[in-house]
């Protein structure tokens, strides 16, 4: 009985310290941006790259109660140059995951909050290197994993072992996106079928344009192919950007004005793609620097976020089970007829 009740109240005590926390970073701010990706229903199960429906239903109904606002970019850009308004957070989601739609979107109709998912055009066509759903798989899947471009082995048979080795490879790649190639014979080794995993995982045009046609919903741009833009030479990331925004408004007959830098980090896109996503006319670009944003020193193009799952979720859970005295290994789920929600691959695309 009691790890049963554990289960169900764990989701709702992480989503309270996730709103405390948010509210100590955005003290005396105008608001913030919430970066999700994966809305898993087992987050254990996907070595917690992302955190359980029921964590996203509390957090926002937590926002709500505390008196914050749930608004559109397009609001959130209008309070910040106006310097009016009460404070505000905006909700958004990156790949286009079918747990956006399945998950997410019932949770957020029922709050009646707005939020912007950004596609990349290959999910799409299925044409994406989603690498970090191949290293998941691998390290679900297996104890002992080479990964030779690393020039390490891990020993990972528990699933906190799991966890740190996966996040321990993708922080590895981030310092240098150029090792990407590298993985290739890992999956290989591996049999490791990137295709597979994004059709599995990511949504297709149907339900793309179903969602798209939710009022809630506003469709941001997320590049052709997720590579890091700095990689690019200058032709080749201008294209990158204005061939995904045409592809989506092509798609989907309405303008795509919100961008989102695949990764967002100073690794992956730096001033030369803030300035080029103004010169191409979107009205916003975020990153997943961590920060509040502030009326007085906000860059439109350069807008912080705050990564809500990946690392932040592994210190939640430890939070709260070291406070709940259970095993850190069961990461709480409900059942699918309850309202729930949210996600993240290890903090990265």
């Amino acid at each position: 009985m009691v790890p049963e009740m554990l289960r169900y109240l764990l989701p709702v005590v992480g989503a309270h310290r996730a709103f405390a926390s948010l509210s100590r970073l955005t003290f005396g701010s105008t608001g913030a941006i919430l970066m999700f990706h994966e809305v898993q229903e087992d987050p254990g199960g996907e070595l917690r790259t992302g955190c359980s429906p029921g964590f996203l239903d509390a957090l926002v109904r937590g926002l709500i109660a505390a008196g914050w606002d749930i608004v559109t970019l397009e609001e959130a850009l209008r309070r910040i140059r106006r310097r009016t308004g009460n404070r505000f957070v905006v909700i958004t989601f990156d790949d286009g995951y079918r747990d956006t739609f399945s998950r997410a979107r019932p949770i957020l109709e029922r709050y009646s909050a707005p939020f912007t998912v950004y596609v990349p055009t290959a999910a799409i066509t299925r044409e994406l290197n989603a690498w970090w759903l191949g290293l998941r798989a691998i390290f679900r899947n297996h104890d002992v994993v080479r990964i030779d471009a690393m020039e390490r082995t891990f020993a990972c048979s528990s699933l906190p072992a799991k966890v740190k080795a996966l996040r321990q490879t993708c922080a590895w790649i981030a310092q240098d996106f150029s090792v990407l190639p590298m993985l290739c014979e890992t999956f290989q080794a591996y049999r490791i079928s990137i295709d597979e995993l994004v059709e599995r995982y990511c949504f297709d045009s149907d339900t793309l344009k179903q969602l798209a046609r939710n009022p809630l919903v506003t469709i941001g741009g997320h590049t052709t192919t997720h590579r890091p833009l700095s990689l690019l030479d200058e032709d080749q990331m201008l294209a990158e950007i204005r061939d995904n925004r045409a592809f989506l408004e092509g798609l989907l007959d309405t303008k795509v004005e919100h961008l989102s830098y695949p990764y967002g980090t100073v690794q992956a896109c730096g001033e030369r793609e803030f300035a080029a996503s103004s010169k191409l006319g979107f009205l916003s670009a975020v990153t997943a620097e961590k920060n509040n944003l502030d009326r007085q020193d906000v860059r439109l193009h350069r807008l912080p976020r705050f990564d809500v799952t990946g690392r932040y979720w592994q210190g939640i859970c430890t939070e709260m089970n070291r406070g709940a005295g259970t095993d850190p290994s069961a990461v709480p789920r409900r059942s699918p007829a309850d309202p729930e929600a949210a996600r993240s691959h290890v903090g990265l695309p």
